[in-house]
């Protein structure tokens, strides 16, 4: 089994496992690198590029004053900078687009739009022209702009985001930030003396962490009047935790920034405003664990193999870091939850965003992968039909995309799966059967 379907439509697709740079980037020919694909589709129109899952390094300095390239992850991509890397763009009416990418340790990254990212440990600056449902981390300094207009998110507003450790840069536009979720290390400020002081903060949080909090134009947010300030809108400063299941050091790799979710809203996320409406792009979550019904084994007679019973076969949970992991490293893992004790929603759902399992299932070093000779890191999944209360067959699904199945019953993990056919499958309850190989795809 080797080069399977993609689940995107693109201009030029990029497949790290099954691609050569010296093959012509259609989806039976695939590129190697983003290198490539970049120096093809530059000096066109907005070109789409889809990529297949993998960590794809991009340690020079590419300083182009033409790409205008919307990149398209088909499963977990990582664009990684190796601490070096630049993606340099000069000029205003170009720009990068980033769709469900990891984007980690450049010294810059020009204009970019951004939808569903996960963009970190920028050393020098970060320009965004729009974004939802993103994560800044550990941004020197990011401006806020506007952007080419091919691209879905352009026009300085930014929506459902988290900026964490980052300097918003204010500077010639007007940035409208909607449910955002701004931490304490955060701060934003004018990038010139000159520009007005005009932003607009609608439902977002702010934090305040012991000394830290976050600052506005100098001043700290605990400082201000922001029911009687026009430029806050139906916003609120919380003091202490936001109640993400898992925000220790200084890795995003370990970070688990779903939501703890209680019955008593004492305990509960303050980023959850009620009605189903949350502060940043975020879910809550049960994370997983050994006292957790839906992995609990039997003492006595687990681990079981039939389909209903929890599998726990070479992992172990390590109580310091409370992930999960490879008891053995030279051979593959197993994690299933129960099926007479489900994994559940509060309610019946269609998964139409990037799925997370909830909580941290695996260590950094180990990877989902259900079959490694794929295209794709996928996993097993099964559901509760709502009319019938049975239990569907096992679709196999990509990870990090939506829950998919086409017209013949295939999962999006599927290497046949049929996108033309694809609908999206809606529950409550639901099994999660993952495969953990010490080796990525």
């Amino acid at each position: 089994m080797a080069l399977g379907n993609w689940n995107h439509t693109g201009d030029y697709y990029v497949s790290q496992k099954f691609g050569d740079d010296a093959n012509d980037g259609s989806t039976s020919s695939p590129f190697q690198t983003i290198q490539k694909a970049i120096a093809v589709a530059r000096g066109q129109d907005y070109q789409r590029v889809v990529v297949k899952p993998g960590r794809y390094l991009i340690p020079e300095t590419l300083n182009y004053n033409d790409p205008v390239i919307h990149f398209i992850a088909d499963g977990n991509v990582q664009f990684r900078g190796s601490g070096s890397g630049s993606l340099q763009i000069p000029l205003t009416t170009i720009g990068y687009g980033m769709d469900n990418c990891k984007v980690e340790d450049f010294v810059v990254v020009g204009r970019t739009s951004a939808n569903h990212s996960f963009i970190s440990k920028i050393y020098d600056f970060l320009t965004v022209t729009g974004a939802q449902y993103s994560t800044f981390y550990d941004i020197n300094r990011l401006y806020v702009t506007s952007g080419n207009a091919s691209f879905p998110f352009n026009a300085v507003e930014y929506q459902n985001c988290n900026f964490i450790k980052a300097t918003i840069a204010r500077v010639n536009q007007i940035p409208i930030f909607k449910n955002c979720f701004f931490d304490a290390q955060s701060t934003f400020i004018k990038d010139k003396e000159a520009y007005p002081e005009t932003v607009e903060f609608i439902n977002c949080t702010f934090q305040v962490d012991g000394d830290n909090q976050f600052s506005f134009l100098g001043q700290d947010i605990s400082t201000l009047d922001l029911a009687a300030d026009d430029r806050f809108i139906n916003c609120e400063v919380i003091d202490g935790s936001p109640g993400f299941n898992k925000f220790e050091g200084v890795d995003p790799q370990y970070w688990d920034l779903t939501l703890k979710y209680s019955t008593d809203i004492n305990v509960r996320s303050p980023l959850y405003k009620g009605n189903g409406v949350f502060v940043g792009p975020h879910k809550f979550a049960t994370p997983v664990e050994r006292t957790h019904p839906a992995f609990a084994q039997s003492a006595t007679t687990g681990p079981y193999t039939d389909d209903d019973s929890p599998i726990l076969d070479n992992v172990t949970f390590n109580q310091d870091t409370g992930l999960i992991e490879l008891i053995d490293l030279s051979s593959t893992g197993r994690i299933r939850s129960s099926g007479t004790n489900p994994l559940s929603f509060g309610g019946p759902k269609v998964v139409d965003t990037p799925f997370r399992f909830a909580g941290t299932s695996f260590h950094h070093q180990e990877f989902i992968d259900d079959v490694l000779t794929n295209d794709r890191a996928t996993y097993r999944l099964r559901i509760k039909d709502l009319s019938t209360n049975n239990w569907s067959a096992w679709y196999t699904m990509t990870v990090n995309q939506p829950w998919q199945k086409d017209g013949n019953n295939r999962g999006n993990g599927n290497p046949y799966f049929d996108i033309s056919t694809a609908q999206p499958l809606r529950c409550m309850e639901y099994q999660i059967d993952l495969t953990l190989n010490p080796q990525n795809i």
